[in-house]
């Protein structure tokens, strides 16, 4: 610094600390007082000294009305700085409780989204498990409806011989009832004949005694002709006889025959009633193997209809859920909300100094980046989280330079990998 601009720098000094009290002499030069060190001190006139001073003193005062007037200013951009910190802290503060908010309903999603997974797996494996035993309890039912149409089959056989071998029975008892009848006919229709026979026998014993003492052809063809009626009538009678006894006898061996075959005919009853009864017990049992199975069947459709009704329920959760996540994390990864909470700071970048960008984002979430920049976005088709890689499409190769699409658009300059690959970049 020059000594003339120190001089001039210390006199203003020296007028500005004296603005506040009245102009004194000093008993010496002013021009003294103030340089002190000049090795030349230059005298002048009492009017030109009182003229600088007065433009000094004019100088200092405006300079303190400008700086009254900074001050002032400075006090209500500090009181509306102030203001603004507070409705910022408060902002920020509000701003946090969302966030904090936000985050307590992704986490609470996220297990509910958990928990109603596990819930559908576990019931679906119920279901499964429930459905298989059906299609067991099915094919049981199945080959016990088989055994009880059978068994059915071979009763309702069996009862049929039952009841042909009862109405044999029932023929053969009419037959022995109708012999014995016969046979006690046959016994009485021979009383007749046998006093017709005893009667006749005398008659012929007259009747040839009298042809003994016949003594004229006349006597003689007249007892002969006796003795071959009564002969005639007692042979007639005798043939009676015969027929009743033949009637007897055959009534006897029809008799014997109907008790024969009424003994048959019971063995027969007896083996088909053995058999009926083991079908009858069979039918029993399969019918009550068949409502055993229905019974099976009904509770495991019931437990299959509760665990279907819970995976609904557990699905619906997750839906719930997912939109509840989904919304929250619109708030969490708002650009609103960028930068609000303490931990996080995020540096801003003019757009007009940026050369290139790419907007890598989901893409249920607002554009970051402007147009100019990127006029489309990077989002995983697959979402979050899912290890898929984005490469820029390949334009063409020339020798071992290859040449990269950039149309300034990433939705169309890139194409997902399922696998991240980098072998491509060596």
């Amino acid at each position: 610094m020059s000594k003339s601009i120190a001089k001039r720098f210390v006199t203003s000094s020296a007028l500005i600390l004296t603005m506040s009290s009245p102009i004194i002499a000093t008993g010496g030069p002013i021009g003294r007082v103030l340089a002190e060190g000049e090795s030349t001190i230059k005298t002048d006139s009492v009017g030109d000294k009182l003229t600088k001073a007065i433009d000094t003193r004019d100088l200092a005062h405006k300079e303190f009305v400008d700086a009254t007037v900074d001050y002032t200013l400075a006090e209500k951009v500090l009181t509306s700085a102030t203001e603004s910190k507070d409705k910022a802290d408060k902002s920020l503060s509000n701003v946090e409780t969302i966030m904090s908010d936000a985050e307590k309903v992704i986490s609470a999603s996220n297990k509910t989204i958990t928990d109603s997974n596990k819930t559908i797996t576990e019931k679906s494996k119920v279901v499964k498990e429930a459905e298989d035993r059906i299609e067991n309890v099915k094919n049981v039912k199945e080959l016990a409806t088989k055994k009880l149409e059978v068994a059915k089959t071979e009763k309702a056989d069996a009862d049929e011989k039952i009841k042909n071998a009862k109405s044999a029975i029932d023929k053969q008892n009419e037959l022995i009832k109708s012999s014995e009848q016969a046979i006690k006919d046959a016994d009485s229709s021979k009383d007749e004949p046998k006093a017709d026979i005893k009667q006749f026998t005398k008659l012929l014993k007259a009747a040839q005694a009298d042809l003994k003492e016949a003594k004229t052809p006349e006597d003689v063809q007249k007892a002969e002709g006796n003795v071959k009626t009564f002969e005639t009538a007692i042979k007639q009678a005798q043939d009676k006889i015969d027929a009743a006894d033949k009637t007897i006898k055959d009534s006897q061996t029809a008799i014997k025959n109907a008790k024969a075959e009424i003994t048959k005919q019971n063995s027969i009853i007896t083996a088909q009633t053995k058999v009926s009864d083991a079908k009858q017990a069979i039918i029993t049992a399969q019918e009550k193997a068949i409502a055993d199975n229905n019974k099976l069947i009904s509770e495991q459709n019931e437990i299959i209809s509760n665990a279907k009704s819970e995976i609904s329920k557990a699905q619906s959760a997750i839906d719930s859920a997912t939109k509840a996540k989904t919304d929250a994390l619109k708030v969490v990864q708002s650009p609103a909300m960028r930068g609000k909470k303490p931990d996080r700071k995020y540096l801003q970048i003019p757009v007009d100094i940026i050369i290139d960008g790419v907007g890598c984002q989901e893409a249920n979430l607002p554009k970051r980046l402007p147009t100019n920049v990127d006029a489309g976005a990077l989002s995983s088709p697959k979402g979050a989280y899912s290890s898929e890689s984005a490469i820029r499409k390949e334009t063409k190769r020339v020798g071992d330079k290859i040449f990269y699409q950039d149309t300034n658009n990433s939705t169309n300059d890139f194409i997902w990998i399922s696998t991240p690959d980098v072998s491509s970049l060596n």
